[in-house]
């Protein structure tokens, strides 16, 4: 079914998929406000539990700067000595700068540059204090200023991988205390297949690999420029599996989310489900929610031991599929009880063996 409209067009799911996909409610974590359950927020609920006070600055303390100025000189100059000091009067003396120069590292811009990360300035602020006391034990200052924009960035780069780690603790923890929960609701905060798709009339239609048009997607139209190479193949292969009821390109920053313990919500790329048989029709047995992965983003650690991207959102969709298997995440709306639910990050490489082998149960 499809509506036209001035330069655009409405296009609706399917007749034959239609119900079903209506009472299809998808999962988020909550977390309970008063008497209330609400969707969690990043800032709010996860950003603002961190502890400080527990960031490991042990490997900053021994950083080596370059052995050439590769990143330009810093375009601040440093405070004056009174107004630093009276910024951190618990640095032990040994933690203090040596204020003899009239130049030296800018801690009140480095603290404003780790906002990002760090939404506490004065505690920005003392990390830089003992970073950059601890490179003057070992360097001499014009050594120091030189490198200031490399310290930065890797002060931001440590941070934020500290900041993530404790937020994953905290995010944890809530789940384990019962103030989160991974669940679905009927209020305005469900989340639900879109009922209607808006698409600009002169856009070119997303079909499969060869050349026809999608049978088994919830939406009969889909723009192209919603698949990159690796969702089209993705696209193609679902549409021909026996096992399949429907499938849906979930749209980014549009569509189904989970919000993690880190700041970016994850829009996965796919949602679909397999049917079983009911007296009238069929009916939606399993779901399934999935993030494709080109290769160039395989990987669940980089090359320095950090988690990468792709590791943490299977990470992320890990806890998700555990919680969907617990008998409360579905309570307070029926059609999911007996609805199972996985998630899943399929790497390029192999992912035909793998999505495959999901349909198959």
């Amino acid at each position: 079914d499809r509506a036209d409209r001035e330069g655009e067009m409405q296009i609706y799911p399917r007749a034959r998929f239609k119900d079903q996909a209506e009472h299809l409610v998808l999962p988020a974590f909550m977390i309970k406000d008063g008497e209330e359950w609400r969707p969690v927020h990043y800032e709010p609920d996860i950003l603002a539990r961190v502890p400080w006070g527990e960031v490991d600055i042990a490997p900053l303390l021994k950083l080596n700067l370059p052995d050439e100025d590769t990143t330009g000189r810093h375009s601040r100059h440093g405070l004056g000595p009174e107004k630093i000091l009276q910024q951190d009067d618990e640095l032990e003396d040994s933690e203090r700068l040596d204020l003899a120069d009239d130049e030296e590292p800018d801690c009140a811009f480095a603290a404003s540059h780790l906002l990002e990360v760090m939404p506490n300035p004065w505690r920005g602020n003392e990390i830089a204090r003992k970073v950059f006391a601890r490179l003057a034990k070992r360097y001499d200052r014009r050594r120091i200023l030189d490198s200031y924009v490399f310290v930065l960035d890797e002060m931001h780069r440590h941070l934020m991988t500290e900041r993530d780690r404790l937020a994953r603790e905290i995010f944890h923890d809530l789940l384990e205390d019962g103030t989160m929960r991974f669940m679905v609701v009927t209020d305005e905060f469900a989340h639900q297949l879109p009922e209607v798709l808006t698409i600009p009339k002169m856009e070119p239609r997303a079909n499969s690999e060869i050349g026809r048009q999608y049978q088994l997607s919830l939406f009969e139209d889909m723009p192209a420029s919603a698949f990159n190479t690796l969702e089209r193949s993705v696209a193609t292969f679902l549409d021909a599996q026996e096992q399949l009821y429907f499938w849906y390109r979930n749209r980014s920053r549009h569509d189904y989310f989970v919000q993690g313990w880190q700041p970016n919500r994850i829009y996965a790329d796919f949602i679909f489900t397999t049917a079983r048989e009911a007296e009238n029709e069929p009916e939606i047995d399993r779901v399934f929610v999935v993030e494709t992965k080109g290769q160039h983003l395989a990987g669940v650690y980089d090359a320095e031991g950090k988690q990468t991207d792709t590791g943490y959102k299977r990470d992320v969709f890990d806890v998700c599929t555990r919680l969907a298997q617990e008998k409360q995440w579905s309570a307070l709306v029926p059609f999911m009880t007996s609805r199972n639910m996985r998630f899943e990050v399929v790497d390029e490489n192999g992912w035909k063996a793998r999505l495959g082998e999901l349909l198959a149960g």
